[in-house]
């Protein structure tokens, strides 16, 4: 056992030593790709508006919110709270509770044929009061981000064609095809609706793309909402329209108030980053530092100009501890670190800088209750 350790100890140092990842895996292509992309994990937040239209249209089709609320891990008196945010693992919890109480494979796109202006807050009344279609929609992308992080909007303009595109991001995407499918159609769905009730007039796209297939069962529900020109398993999930079309004044438009809620809109999203709490900053600080051994709380502390005595208690006004944190962060590393297949338990051991593969196991079991081979075998 001592010897098997030797080995091991020194087999770390030499790689470390010539900055050698082991296996010939490539540490930056992937563990520092990871924390990039980890960083903007931290940002892949809904809106309570959004969350909570979410749940009501699962109310409406006969799910319990008290019921759906204790499934997803949250209180129900928080969706009165109109600043909170809500994660992408809540998110992505209440859209499959949502999909197996209600047994509706099609949820999302269900959701945005049914939303209001309202759902998506003051960008809904932006584009309510805004001049014509087309700047509407590049309002509504403009400030999407306070209402959903977990994908991208974009409209662009070529010689006769307008193009509404949405995309998951990678990570929702690549570890919650649910979330990106269901947030895609609802998405794409409600602008579908949206356009049409900003102009009076019933607009249709000259063309709808998915990127994923369809269930032949599901074709006549996609064919009722978006009648023709449907296509699926594209590089893009898009809708696109005939430019003239989206040139359209807005019916409610109206100069003042427009004005005044977008400069609104405007301070809301330069002030979202400002808003974030004192132990995100903290989590941010981590992952930035981490590299091969996760920062002490005192560099921790030096890089956010503080002492650890300060640090310590701005963490306990938000009821964290330094220690909590670094825990969470050590544990998801772990998770997605098993779930990108191309790492063995052993790699993932090095990059979380375990001094051997069996005290991570032992850590990784403490934290999920099983073993990382359990958890590989469960994927």
């Amino acid at each position: 056992m001592i010897s098997k350790f030797l080995d091991y100890y020194l087999f770390l140092l030499v790689q470390m030593y010539f900055r050698i990842p082991p296996f010939g895996l490539t540490f930056h292509d992937k563990a520092c790709t990871f924390h990039a992309n980890y960083l903007v994990y931290l940002d892949m937040e809904v809106s309570a508006s959004v969350f909570r239209t979410i749940l009501y249209a699962a109310r409406s089709k006969g799910a319990d919110v008290a019921g759906l609320c204790k499934k997803v891990g949250i209180e129900p008196s928080e969706l009165d709270n109109s600043e909170k945010r809500f994660s992408l693992s809540a998110v992505d919890a209440l859209f499959k509770h949502s999909i197996h109480l209600t047994n509706d494979s099609l949820f999302g796109l269900h959701i945005g044929e049914q939303a209001d202006f309202s759902a998506f807050g003051i960008v809904g009344f932006v584009m309510k009061t805004s001049p014509d279609v087309i700047t509407a929609l590049e309002r509504a992308c403009h400030y999407n981000n306070l209402a959903s992080g977990l994908i991208k909007v974009s409209f662009t303009k070529n010689e006769d064609e307008g193009i509404f595109r949405t995309t998951p991001l990678p990570l929702v995407s690549k570890n919650h095809p649910i979330t990106a499918k269901n947030g895609a159609e609802h998405a794409i769905s409600f602008i579908l609706r949206a356009i049409q009730k900003l102009s009076g007039k019933k607009i249709l796209p000259r063309s709808t793309d998915f990127t994923f297939p369809t269930q032949r069962e599901n074709l006549e529900e996609y064919r009722r909402i978006f009648t023709k020109g449907l296509r699926f398993n594209q590089a893009e999930n898009d809708l696109i329209y005939k430019l003239k079309d989206l040139e359209t004044p807005v019916v409610g438009y109206n100069r003042d108030l427009f004005e005044l809620l977008n400069t609104q809109a405007q301070e809301i999203l330069d002030g979202l980053s400002k808003g974030e709490s004192f132990a995100k900053k903290v989590r941010r600080v981590i992952v930035k530092k981490f590299n091969h051994q996760f920062p002490t709380i005192d560099l921790v502390a030096d890089e956010l100009n503080l002492s650890i005595r300060s640090l310590q208690r701005k963490l306990t006004l938000e009821g964290e501890t330094f220690q909590n944190i670094l825990d969470a962060i050590r544990q998801e590393f772990a998770v997605q670190y098993l779930k990108n297949k191309e790492l063995s338990i052993s790699e993932v051991g090095y990059l979380l800088g375990f001094s051997e593969p069996s005290v991570f196991s032992r850590s990784f079991k403490r934290w999920m209750g099983h073993s990382p081979k359990e958890y590989l075998l469960s994927l």
